[in-house]
């Protein structure tokens, strides 16, 4: 299995606080039983959208699981179809910090 990016790991326990280790957790065996759909991208639109709440963070999991270009397209474009991120790039090139 692959490693988490450590700008996503970074992420999680900035989001998750003491949460973190339960929400590593989760997107871990996302991304053990869903390795064609588990990309850093899709990753990182999943905890860009989630809360701090791991039910939140499960919930997104469930819609990209259903179709990844959802979360995508609900992570990086605007209510009028524009791009406004990209999470091919990392947290940080995004200017994203929580």
């Amino acid at each position: 299995m692959k490693e988490l990016a450590p700008d996503i790991i970074l992420q999680l326990k900035l989001k998750f606080g003491d949460n973190f280790l339960n929400a590593k957790e989760i997107l871990t065996y996302f991304i053990k039983n869903n390795i064609d759909h588990s990309t850093d991208r899709i990753i990182r639109c999943i905890i860009f959208l989630s809360t701090e709440d791991l039910e939140n963070l499960k919930a997104q999991i469930k819609i990209a699981k259903i179709d990844w270009r959802d979360i995508i397209e609900y992570a990086e474009y605007d209510d009028e179809n524009n791009r406004i991120r990209n999470f091919n790039k990392t947290f940080l090139e995004n200017n994203i910090s929580n």
